[in-house]
């Protein structure tokens, strides 16, 4: 087979093995948060199909096996690599590379409002056992001070 016709006739190549690759993706990320898992399935299979087009480009095709480029495209996501952008920085507290890294742990919580300074802040502010008391309150008292001096769209 020439490469000019594995070229184009890729997406069909890759239509029959993307079962394999879908199945693979569901088992090695079912621990994940339902919230994550799908995002990283379907940044697997992505990942695969770039994989499998580059290899259709290069003539590369007869080395193709389902089980190996699943493989690969699961171990990409794991890494934390990403089509299309760049790779997720350690230091950015959103990213989970950051998250598992250094031990980060992001939650989600409800503000509430109370007139016009939102107070949601201060219920993330929570003593901790390694936090001395005065450092506590000076920090609350300094932080709502930071707060006022903002403005509406700001302080939200």
């Amino acid at each position: 087979m020439s490469i000019a016709v594995q070229t184009v006739g890729w997406q069909a190549g890759f239509l029959a093995v993307l079962p394999a690759i879908q199945t693979h993706a569901r088992i090695q990320f079912r621990k994940l948060p339902p919230e994550r898992r799908e995002d990283a399935i379907q940044e697997a299979i992505s990942s695969a199909c770039y994989s499998y087009h580059r290899l259709a480009v290069r003539g590369r095709l007869h080395v193709v096996r389902p089980s190996m480029l699943a493989t690969y495209a699961v171990n990409y996501v794991r890494n934390f690599r990403h089509l299309g952008g760049r790779q997720d920085s350690a230091r950015d507290v959103m990213s989970p590379l950051c998250q598992r890294r250094h031990g980060v742990r992001v939650h989600e919580f409800q503000a509430a409002q109370s007139g016009d300074i939102v107070d949601g802040w201060r219920y993330l502010t929570l003593p901790n056992r390694k936090a001395k008391i005065p450092d506590l309150a000076a920090f609350r008292v300094d932080f709502a001070a930071w707060l006022r001096s903002l403005s509406h769209r700001d302080r939200r």
